[in-house]
């Protein structure tokens, strides 16, 4: 099999040795540019939220609803900073490194002007916990350095770029007349499927196509680019035009599309592999996809080598990989016929299968009946695509009733659409949260995959089914053994998840202590679900509640309201007995039943044991941060101390009633109240002298957590002190008698 597979190999290099040579080189320019960042002036001397005067041109330009109404988007290239007293701070040239600016749309802004404004800067932000979005990567991959807001127009030359803003006023055009026509979901979706357009779009609508695995007709991608250029090459050719013309004539028409809507990773790999199709029509070559593919992404990676971290961009090019690849195998199969249903579920299927491990690093869930559901979704795009271009044009050209039949058109197939999506995801079944898959995991599934492909015996059909079925297998293998415990970074709140494995492939559960914030907004879904799924998790086994608080509870909320739609069942829920029946955690008990703990209650989950220290049964509750739960975390020898925001009296009574109810030393402390200089008493801790003090606190937040007197209080007992404000989400792993700590910003 080895050599049926080597000998196919060369022969791919033999025939399309550009498939070879460009991958090649895109390795080498990515190893050079990790190896050798590129240094970046501006980002070392312009501070976040400071004001500034930015100079530079309008390259792009959009129409966005802002916290103020609607206001204009603007992305500034060749940009200069000033600083408020007039010194030039910084200048980079790049014209791929830009700014994003916000103005309100009354003034009068042109495509290619230079414009001068002023405003605050804010830099994206990193991710700081496993799963989270990282704003700053995802910026930084498009070239965009910073926002500045609260912005005022403070000069612009009169000169502009009048082809660019003349296509870009033709945009709004047509996007004015799909709003006519169509209600407001269905045209901010022909919006975003036709112009880019992406912000109108209602969340709702976006998570309901993305879970579902569509999300690709919310952009213009290389399918839509593709049908418009071959659908225009086409009657070019009907008219009886030349084929050098009319390849001359496309070319240009969809380069200008190009200009009109931006050049998005898909859309530039789509219209370059375009004109190479036009150029080979030309000159009467034969024209490869794969090597077209190959030529568009070298283009890519020497002109804007940041664009391979886009996901757009690695999903569009494993998409056509695939495409590629079928091809191949069809032009050599002897049984060309097949009924349409089959080639389609065929396509739909290699599609799926070279873009699963992009789709898992980018969103950890994966809905399998996506290969069903673009079997409906793929073929009516071209109807969608043809009736919205003819609803714009009838509609731009002042036709009454023509224009209603179109729009009636695109809301009977963007219906069907959003139906298929609730039908399929009604019930769950097919969509589950995989995880993120580890760099060895997606070598060893690309490697099974070529397997699949090439491999050609009287076995073959044993061979590809085994080879794809344990490549997907392979996705859902997450190696742990022992007890990770994860302190989230959550701003000023608390979160702490807890996973469990007594073997390496065993079964593995996982436990929720806390998850709230009064600083960050959503940290349920922007914080706790995405570092859930990260870790392919679709089952809590038990939540505790420390107290109601919204800092300790707001993210557990969010948890259970969308437990459903994010594909996570929730076990118990447990909280100190004198709370169940609070009003502050009444949102929480009418979704889910609440279990009453007080001291010396255990739960246990093999190894695992999470035993009850304080209140007592009985403990009033008017000080809801004096009744925290208390608990002991204990697996084999390692044992932990959760305090929530218990303050001295809890740790007094844990001192007085040691030999009674503590038997152990704590290897490490989980901080009280986010290292308030009310809790940690000196006492408490020289009673059990924990070596590692894990604090959960915002970035300068305005209660000066954690307090000087509690850091020096730690460092007395000589604890190793780990904050989340400083270094992100920690991770204590034990397998039951050693412990290592590892910071997620490390």
């Amino acid at each position: 099999m080895i050599n049926i597979i080597t000998d196919k190999i060369l022969r791919m290099c033999r025939i399309r040795p550009l498939c070879i040579l460009c991958p090649s080189l895109i390795i080498i320019i990515h190893l050079i540019s990790a190896i050798i960042p590129a240094e970046n002036k501006c980002l070392s001397e312009v501070k976040d939220k400071e004001y500034i005067t930015a100079e530079g041109n309008v390259c792009s330009l959009s129409v966005v609803s802002g916290y103020n109404g609607d206001e204009s988007e603007i992305y500034l290239n060749n940009v200069t900073i000033t600083e408020p007293n007039g010194k030039d701070v910084s200048r980079w040239e790049d014209k791929h490194k830009k700014i994003r600016v916000y103005l309100p749309v009354k003034e009068s802004i042109y495509i290619g002007q230079r414009i001068k404004v002023c405003g605050r800067v804010s830099f994206y932000e990193h991710a700081t916990n496993p799963g989270q979005f990282d704003a700053y990567r995802f910026y930084m991959a498009k070239g965009v350095m910073f926002d500045i807001y609260d912005c005022s127009l403070k000069g612009a030359t009169k000169e502009y770029d009048r082809l660019r803003d003349g296509l870009y006023r033709i945009r709004l055009n047509g996007e004015g007349i799909l709003a006519k026509y169509l209600d407001t979901e269905d045209a901010a979706i022909i919006k975003a499927m036709m112009f880019g357009n992406k912000n109108e779009i209602p969340d709702k609508t976006r998570e309901l196509f993305t879970k579902n695995g569509i999300a690709h007709i919310l952009a213009i991608s290389g399918l839509h680019i593709s049908f418009l250029a071959m659908l225009l090459y086409r009657l070019l050719g009907y008219a009886g035009i030349s084929v050098k013309i009319r390849s001359a004539i496309s070319g240009i028409v969809i380069f200008m599309y190009g200009l009109m809507v931006g050049f998005s990773p898909s859309a530039f790999r789509a219209i370059c592999m375009f004109a190479i199709f036009l150029l080979s029509k030309a000159i009467k070559r034969t024209y490869d996809m794969l090597t077209a593919m190959s030529f568009a992404l070298t283009f890519v990676s020497l002109t804007e080598p940041n664009m391979l971290a886009d996901t757009g961009l690695r999903l569009s090019y494993m998409a056509v990989l695939g495409v590629g690849i079928l091809n191949i195998r069809n032009g050599r199969s002897k049984n060309k016929k097949e009924y349409r249903i089959i080639a389609a579920l065929k396509l739909s299927g290699f599609v799926f299968l070279f873009t699963l491990p992009v789709v898992l690093s980018t969103y950890y869930e994966v809905a399998f009946y996506s290969i069903l559901l673009n079997i409906v979704v793929i073929p009516l795009m071209s109807v969608l695509l043809s009736s919205s271009i003819l609803l714009i044009l009838t509609g731009g050209c002042g036709f009454v009733h023509i224009p209603t039949l179109f729009a009636g058109i695109d809301k009977i197939i963007l219906g069907l659409y959003k139906l298929s999506c609730k039908l399929m995801s009604a019930h769950g079944f097919g969509r589950t949260n995989v995880g993120c898959p580890a760099v060895w995991q997606i070598v060893l599934y690309y490697i099974l995959l070529i397997i699949a492909i090439l491999y050609v015996g009287k076995k073959k059909a044993i061979i590809m089914t085994g080879a794809v079925f344990s490549a997907v297998m392979l996705m859902f293998v997450h190696p742990m053994s022992g007890l990770d415990i994860w302190m989230l970074d959550i701003g000023q709140g608390d979160c702490m998840v807890l996973f469990k494995s007594d073997s390496i492939l065993g079964p593995r559960s996982a436990y929720i202590i806390d998850c709230g914030s009064s600083s960050d907004k959503k940290v349920g879904n922007r914080r706790l679900v995405p570092m859930l799924k990260y870790f392919g998790t679709d089952r809590i086994d038990g939540i505790f509640i420390t107290h109601p608080d919204a800092d300790h509870i707001n993210g557990i909320e969010e948890l259970l309201s969308d437990s459903d739609m994010e594909n996570i069942t929730i076990g118990s829920i447990y909280t100190y007995e004198g709370f169940t029946g609070c009003n502050e955690l009444s949102n929480i008990s009418d979704m889910h039943d609440i279990t009453g703990l007080h001291k010396n209650c255990c739960i246990q989950d093999g190894k695992l044991t999470f035993k009850v220290l304080y209140p007592y049964s009985g403990y009033p509750t008017y000080d809801p941060n004096a009744a925290s739960l208390v608990m002991e975390v204990s697996y084999e020898d390692f044992c932990m101390l959760t305090m929530g925001d218990a303050g001295i009296e809890a740790e007094n009574y844990a001192v007085y009633n040691e030999s009674d109810i503590i038997p152990h030393s704590y290897s490490v402390l989980k901080v009280g109240h986010h290292g308030s200089s009310t809790s940690s008493s000196e006492k408490f801790l020289n009673t059990y002298r924990p070596t590692i003090a894990l604090i959960s606190c915002g970035y300068n937040n305005s209660y000066g957590h954690p307090h000087k007197q509690t850091l020096k209080r730690l460092s007395d007992v000589g604890a190793d002190m780990y904050r989340t404000d400083c270094l992100g989400a920690i991770k204590v792993h034990s397998d039951g008698y050693k412990i290592s700590v590892k910071a997620y910003l490390d």
